[in-house]
């Protein structure tokens, strides 16, 4: 995974490793795709609302290792 969008993920409180395990392979592509081709500002306008839900399904904890 990219580190920027893994970053992003992080800022949005979404714990990327549970994110990239809990998505199927082409849902991950179009997601990176899309944050490369729109660009951060744009990838959040419009996937906004997949965060809540991914904050519930896979919660960035203190300790990133989990």
């Amino acid at each position: 995974m990219e580190e920027a969008f893994a970053e992003f993920l992080r800022e949005k409180r979404i714990h990327p490793t549970k994110w990239a395990q809990g998505l199927s392979e082409a849902e991950k592509t179009i997601h990176l795709e899309a944050f490369r081709a729109l660009g951060r500002k744009a990838y959040e306008q419009r996937y906004l609302f997949y965060f809540n839900r991914w904050r519930k399904l896979y919660p960035l904890s203190e300790d990133l290792s989990v």
